[in-house]
C-alpha cells in the first residue's frame, strides 16, 4: 500500500497530483484507502471530496470500489460512494444504485437518486418513480429532479401527481422537472400550480410553462403577472417573453411601469424575446429608468430586436452614468452593426471602465468598419487583459491585414486570455506570416492557447504543420482537445482520426468525439461511417450543435425531409442560436420557400452579423458545398431587395 500523510486533505491533494501526472492507479489507490477508514469525526467533508476526485477516474476497479462502499456502516460513505458513482458515468453502477434507492439513511437515498440521474440510464425510470413517494421530502426532491434530468415521457404522469405532494420543495422540483420534459400533458396541470399556495412554487410553475412554449399557457400567464409575490411576476413576464406570444406585448409594455423594479426589468428582458417591433419604442423610454438594472435590460433588448430606431438612444446611452449600462449599450450596437456607431464607439475604448471598454472592442468586430483597426491595435496595449483579449478578437472580425503583425506579437501577452485570443483571430485573419509564430505557440504552457494555435493553423491551411499537430495533440482538458481534431480533420483527416481514437479514451463521455470523428469519415468519403458516427454523437448528447451536424448531412445527401427533421429538434432545444435558424433559412431556400428562407437569414443575422462568414461556417462547422452555396444566394437575393 501506498505510504501516505497523516493529513486527509493533503492526501486527496497527492492523489489530484498523482491523477495529473497520469499516475491513475496510484491516485486511485490512495482515494480509495481514504475512503474506508472509519474516522468520520476528522475527514468527513474531506470524504465527500475524496469521493468526488475518485468519480473522475474510469474504470472497473473505481467502480467496483464504489460499489463496494455503498455497503458500507458508516452512512457518510455509503452518501460518498452514491456521488462518486454518479460522475463515473459506468452503467454496471445502475443496479448497485437502484438498490440504494432503499438505504435506511435517507441522505444515502437522496445520494443515490442524484446519481441516477446523472447517469441517464433509462432503467432508473421506474425505480425513481416509486422514489417519489418516499417518507422523506429531500430523496422525493431528488427524485423528481433525476427524473427531469432523465427525459422519459412515462415520468410525466407521477410527476403531475407530485404536483400535489405535501411538501412545497417536492412540488417545485416536480414542476420544474415537467418543464424539462416537455411534454404537453404537463401544461393544464402546471396552469392549475400557478395558484400554489406556496410562492417558489408557482414562481417555477411558471417558468415552466414558458419552456412547454405552450400557447395555453399565455392568458394564465398574464393573469399571474397580477400575483402578490414579485417573484412570481418577474417569473411570469420571463415566461411571456419565452412563449413569443403577440398577446402578451401590450401587458408587458405596460408592465414597464410596475412600481417593482425587478419586475420592470422582467418585462424589459421579456419584450427582447419577443420581438415584436411595437416594443421598439417603450424600451427605448425605458433607457431612462431610474434604475440601473431596468436601463441595462432594456439596452440589451434593444440590441436583440435588432431595430435601427435604437441606434441613436443607444449612441446616446453610451455616456450613462452607470459603467454596466454602458457596456451593454455598446453590446448593443455591435449587433446593430450600424457604422454611424463607429466613431462613438471608438470613443468608448477610453471609457474610465473596463467592462465598458471591452464591449465597446466587442461591438467594433461587430461592426466591422476598417476605421476601427488603428484604435482596436492601441487597444491591444490597454492595462486590463480582457480588455486586450477583446480587442484581439474584434481584429479577427474586422480581416484587415494591418492587425497581423500586432497579434502575432500578442501571441506573447503576459494573459493566457489574450494570448489565445490573438491565436484565433490570426487563424481568421488568413495571412501565412503567422504560420511560424502559431507553430512556436504550440508549446505555449496554457492547454487552451495551444489548442486555438492548432485551431488556427489548421483554418490558415497549414498543411506542413500535420506531424507537429499530431505529436503536440496531448490535451489534458476537453475544451483544448477540439482545436487539435478541428486541425488535422481539414489538413488530414487520416491523422485525425488516429487522434479522435485517442481522444475517444480520454473523453469517453463528450460527445464531440463522435460529432468530429464523422466530420473526419466525411473528408474520406466514408458515408455509411458518418452517418453512424454522428447518430453516435447524438444519442450521447442530443444539443444543437450534434443534431445541426446531422442535419447537415442529410442536407448534402440530398435528404431534405431527415434534414428538416433534426433541425426542428435543435429549434427546439435553441430556438435562438444564430446557427439553427440559418440552417432552418438554407432548408427553406433549398426547398424554394424564398420568402421564408429570407425572414429566417435576416433574424439569424440579426442575433450575429457574423453568422454567414463561408470560411467560418466550412470550417468550424463543416457546413458542406449546397448549404453554403444557399447562403450565398440567399445574400445575394437580400441585397438585391
Amino acid at each position: 500500500m501506498v505510504a501516505d500523510s497523516a493529513w486527509p486533505a493533503m492526501r486527496v491533494n497527492t492523489a489530484l497530483f498523482d491523477l495529473r501526472g497520469g499516475r491513475t492507479d496510484r491516485a486511485r489507490q490512495r482515494l480509495v484507502a481514504l475512503l474506508r477508514e472509519a474516522d468520520l469525526t476528522l475527514s468527513g467533508p474531506v470524504r465527500l471530496w475524496a469521493a468526488r476526485t475518485l468519480g473522475r477516474i474510469a474504470g472497473a476497479e473505481t467502480t467496483a470500489s464504489m460499489t463496494e462502499m455503498l455497503r458500507d456502516e458508516a452512512n457518510a460513505v455509503r452518501m460518498s460512494a452514491a456521488s462518486a458513482l454518479g460522475g463515473l458515468g459506468d452503467p454496471r453502477a445502475v443496479e448497485p444504485l437502484i438498490t440504494t434507492l432503499s438505504d435506511e439513511a435517507s441522505d444515502v437515498r437522496m445520494s443515490a437518486a442524484s446519481a441516477l440521474g446523472s447517469l441517464g440510464d433509462p432503467r432508473a425510470v421506474e425505480p425513481l418513480i416509486t422514489t417519489l413517494s418516499d417518507g422523506a421530502s429531500d430523496v422525493r426532491m431528488s427524485a423528481a429532479s433525476a427524473l427531469g434530468g432523465l427525459g422519459d415521457p412515462r415520468a410525466v404522469e407521477p410527476l403531475i401527481t407530485t404536483l400535489s405532494d405535501g411538501a412545497s420543495d417536492v412540488r417545485m422540483f416536480a414542476a420544474y422537472a415537467l418543464g424539462g420534459l416537455g411534454d404537453p400533458r404537463a401544461v393544464e396541470p402546471l396552469i392549475t400550480t400557478l395558484s400554489d399556495g406556496a410562492s417558489d412554487v408557482r414562481m417555477f410553475a411558471a417558468y415552466a410553462l414558458g419552456g412547454l412554449g405552450d400557447p395555453r399557457a399565455v392568458e394564465p400567464l398574464i393573469t399571474t403577472q397580477s400575483d402578490e409575490d414579485r417573484k412570481v411576476r418577474r417569473a411570469a413576464a420571463s415566461a411571456l417573453g419565452r412563449l413569443g406570444d403577440p398577446r402578451a406585448v401590450e401587458l408587458l409594455i405596460t408592465t414597464l411601469s410596475n412600481e417593482d423594479r425587478k419586475v420592470r426589468r422582467a418585462a424589459a428582458d421579456a419584450l427582447g424575446r419577443v420581438g415584436d417591433p411595437r416594443t421598439v419604442e417603450p424600451l427605448i423610454t425605458a433607457l431612462s429608468d431610474e434604475d440601473s438594472d431596468v436601463r441595462w435590460s432594456a439596452t440589451y433588448a434593444l440590441g436583440s430586436l435588432g431595430d435601427p430606431r435604437a441606434m441613436e438612444p443607444l449612441i446616446t446611452t453610451l455616456s450613462d452614468k452607470d459603467s454596466d449600462v454602458r457596456s451593454s449599450a455598446a453590446s448593443a450596437l455591435g449587433h446593430l452593426g450600424d457604422p454611424r456607431a463607429v466613431e462613438p464607439l471608438i470613443t468608448s475604448l477610453g471609457d474610465e471602465n473596463s467592462s465598458a471598454r471591452w464591449s465597446a472592442a466587442y461591438a467594433l468586430g461587430g461592426v466591422g468598419d476598417p476605421r476601427a483597426v488603428e484604435p482596436l491595435i492601441t487597444a491591444l496595449s490597454d492595462e486590463d487583459s480582457s480588455v486586450r483579449s477583446s480587442a484581439a478578437d474584434a481584429l479577427g472580425g474586422v480581416g484587415d491585414p494591418k492587425a497581423v503583425e500586432p497579434l502575432i506579437t500578442a501571441l506573447s501577452d503576459e494573459d493566457s486570455g489574450v494570448r489565445r485570443s490573438a491565436a484565433d483571430a490570426l487563424g481568421s485573419l488568413g495571412d501565412a506570416r503567422a504560420v511560424e509564430p502559431l507553430i512556436t505557440t504550440l508549446s505555449d504552457e496554457a492547454s487552451g492557447v495551444r489548442g486555438s494555435a492548432a485551431y488556427a493553423l489548421g483554418r490558415l491551411g497549414a498543411t506542413e504543420t500535420t506531424a507537429i499537430l499530431a505529436a503536440t495533440s496531448v490535451a489534458d482538458y476537453g475544451f483544448e482537445a477540439p482545436g487539435y481534431a478541428r486541425a488535422l480533420i481539414h489538413l488530414d483527416p487520416d491523422r485525425a482520426l488516429g487522434v479522435l481514437e485517442r481522444y475517444g479514451r480520454q473523453f469517453r463521455r463528450e460527445s464531440w468525439v463522435s460529432r468530429l470523428r464523422g466530420h473526419a469519415l466525411g473528408r474520406l468519403g466514408e458515408l455509411d461511417a458518418v452517418l453512424a458516427s454522428l447518430k453516435a454523437a447524438v444519442e450521447k448528447e442530443s444539443d444543437s450543435t450534434n443534431l445541426l451536424g446531422l442535419a447537415h448531412f442529410y442536407l448534402e445527401q440530398g435528404d431534405l425531409e431527415a434534414a428538416r427533421e433534426q433541425v426542428e429538434r435543435a429549434l427546439e432545444k435553441a430556438p435562438k442560436v444564430p446557427l439553427c435558424l440559418l440552417s432552418q433559412a438554407v432548408l427553406l431556400w433549398e426547398k424554394g420557400e424564398a420568402t421564408e428562407a429570407l425572414e429566417k437569414l435576416s433574424e439569424a443575422r440579426r442575433r450575429d452579423r457574423g453568422i454567414t462568414r463561408a470560411r467560418d461556417l466550412e470550417y468550424e462547422h463543416f457546413w458542406g458545398p449546397k448549404a453554403l452555396a444557399a447562403v450565398e444566394a440567399m445574400l445575394s437575393q437580400q441585397a438585391a431587395d
